[in-house]
C-alpha cells in the first residue's frame, strides 16, 4: 500500500471523526439553546407586562373621580321620602336601580338586552326577601324630562312580562298623602283605610 493512499485514508478518518463529534456536541447543545431562548421570550414577556403595567399607572395618574354633587333631584328626594314615611312594615324604598339588578333574562336576551342598562327612579322591596315589589317612575313633563311610559316602552313591556307593577308619579309642589299612599298599597294587595285605633288617634 502506497504512502499517499495511508496519508488518504488517515485524513479521511479524521475528518469524519471531526464531524461525527461536531454533530454530537451541536445535538446536546441543542436543548440549552432552546432553554436559553424560552427563558429570554419569557423574560421579554415580564418585561412587556411591568411596562405595560407602569405605562397604566402613568395614564391614572392624570385621572381623576369625584363624588357627585346630587345623586338625587330635589323632585325624586321629595317622593322618596314621601313613600318611605307611608310605607308599611315590611317594605323599604331605594332610588336609582338599574334594571340589569332586578331582572333576570328567561329565555332568548333580547328584551333584557334592551333595558338592562336602564334606571327606575325608585324601587320598593319586600324588606325580608329583598325582592322587588313595586316600580316608580318620577316625571315632570318638562322639556328634557322623558317619561318612563313615553321614552321607553320596552321598559314597560319588560315590567309587564315581569309582573312588576310601574306607578308613575307627576312632580308637584305639594302632594296628599292619599295620592301617594293609594296607589302603592293597591300594587302592594293592602287596604288603605285607617284602623279604628288610628281614627281615634285622629280623632
Amino acid at each position: 500500500m502506497s504512502p499517499v493512499i495511508i496519508i488518504f485514508a488517515v485524513v479521511l478518518f479524521l475528518v469524519i471523526a471531526y464531524l461525527v463529534l461536531r454533530f454530537f456536541k451541536l445535538r446536546k447543545k441543542k436543548p440549552k439553546e432552546k432553554k436559553v431562548k424560552e427563558k429570554k421570550v419569557k423574560e421579554k414577556k415580564v418585561k412587556k407586562q411591568k411596562e405595560s403595567k407602569t405605562s397604566n399607572l402613568v395614564e391614572l395618574k392624570s385621572s381623576y373621580v369625584d363624588v357627585v354633587d346630587k345623586f338625587l333631584f330635589r323632585k325624586e328626594l321629595k317622593v322618596l321620602v314621601l313613600i318611605s314615611r307611608i310605607l308599611p312594615r315590611g317594605y323599604v324604598v331605594f332610588p336609582k336601580i338599574g334594571l340589569d339588578t332586578i331582572l333576570e333574562p328567561v329565555g332568548k336576551k333580547d328584551l333584557y338586552d334592551s333595558v338592562k342598562h336602564e334606571n327606575i327612579d325608585l324601587v320598593i322591596f319586600d324588606e325580608l326577601t329583598m325582592k322587588p315589589k313595586i316600580a316608580i317612575d318620577i316625571f315632570d313633563g318638562s322639556i328634557g324630562d322623558e317619561q318612563v311610559e313615553v321614552a321607553s316602552p320596552m321598559i314597560i313591556k319588560a315590567l309587564e312580562i315581569a309582573k312588576l307593577p310601574l306607578i308613575s308619579f307627576k312632580v308637584k309642589t305639594d302632594y296628599t298623602e292619599a295620592e301617594i299612599k293609594e296607589p302603592i298599597y293597591k300594587a302592594l294587595g293592602l287596604a288603605t283605610t285607617e284602623s279604628s285605633e288610628e281614627k281615634e288617634k285622629t280623632e
